[in-house]
């Protein structure tokens, strides 16, 4: 009987795995009390949340993997990647950091860097500079912190003319 009832289950959570109900999946996992049952739910589910861009479920099943570390720095890989091409660049920063890609942050900043720079539009005089002065500040900010050379050295420029 137990055996039948372990069969079951199995096929249950198999099953509603496939129909892409991984709530009731892990749910039916839990109540089998078979561990390799619930951390295969888990992983699977978090696959999918994470490809669904629901990455809050995403990291809620990615803890019941049995390969969760690696499986939550892939959620917060995939969540940074998502806000940056949404032009989301703060919110990217904050899950590229998460999942410990410093050089993921670093373009982030860079295309914050650039987001300012398209604010300064055409100068040509002293008053112009000092206008954007709050601008000019930000980008160097930003700058500094993509660790790229060139935009440091081109803001250091429009600083000194300030």
């Amino acid at each position: 009987v137990a055996h039948n009832l372990a069969a079951a289950y199995n096929n249950a959570v198999v099953e509603l795995m496939n129909d892409g109900s991984y709530q009731k999946a892990l749910d039916y996992a839990k109540q089998s009390g078979n561990k390799k049952l619930v951390t295969t739910a888990g992983h699977n589910g978090a696959l999918y949340f994470m490809q669904q861009e629901q990455f809050n479920k995403a990291l809620q099943f990615a803890a019941y993997s049995n390969q969760k570390d690696k499986l939550r720095l892939a959620v917060y890989q995939a969540k940074g990647t998502s806000y940056f091409d949404k032009g989301d660049y703060h919110t990217a920063i904050k899950a590229f950091e998460k999942s410990g890609d410093s050089g993921a942050v670093e373009s982030c900043y860079a295309a914050l860097f650039s987001k300012e720079q398209k604010k300064l539009g055409s100068i040509s005089t002293a008053e112009d500079l000092k206008a954007n002065q709050k601008t000019i500040y930000n980008m160097a900010a930003y700058a500094k912190k993509s660790g790229n050379q060139k935009l440091i050295s081109y803001v250091d420029d429009l600083k000194r003319h300030l």
